[in-house]
């Protein structure tokens, strides 16, 4: 059996007031971590999902969790989600250019575990958008 995730937010629900819209993950293959993921997959994920922590580099830390992954969904061979920080956070994540992401997930049933800030994404174009628009991130996406 796996272990959960527990996490407690310090945020009240109003305190959590800036959402921002961001590419997660991709269909591929991943031999370092020998899976390969479906669009199916990653439509099983966005099924299951119950929410999910935003951390720092896959770590647990005094710090988490940062923010909340709110909502999950899938355009073509992309997995997108809409995170939600407190505002003094998200300025700080802003000003540093925080913006590359990682995410973690379990196996059985395939759900998101948390999604980590990081340094070096394996999914290079895993990323926060400034846009509030989901439209305008994926076109921003295509011109890639």
């Amino acid at each position: 059996m796996q272990e959960q995730i527990l996490f407690e937010l310090d945020y009240s629900a109003d305190e959590m007031s800036v959402e921002k819209e961001a590419k997660i993950f991709e269909a591929g293959e991943y031999p370092d971590k020998e899976i390969t993921v479906t669009e199916d997959d990653l439509d099983a994920i966005v099924g299951n999902f119950a929410g999910a922590p935003v951390k720092v580099e896959h770590t647990d830390s005094p710090l988490d969790p940062l923010g909340t992954v709110k909502s999950v969904w899938r355009n073509g061979r992309d997995l997108f989600a809409k995170l939600a920080f407190p505002k003094d956070l998200a300025a700080f994540l802003e000003r540093r250019g925080v913006k590359k992401l990682s995410v973690a997930l379990w196996k059985d049933p395939l759900r998101l575990a948390e999604v980590s800030l990081v340094l070096a994404p394996r999914v290079p174009s895993a990323s926060i958008f400034g846009q509030a628009d989901p439209q305008s991130a994926i076109r921003n996406l295509e011109r890639w």
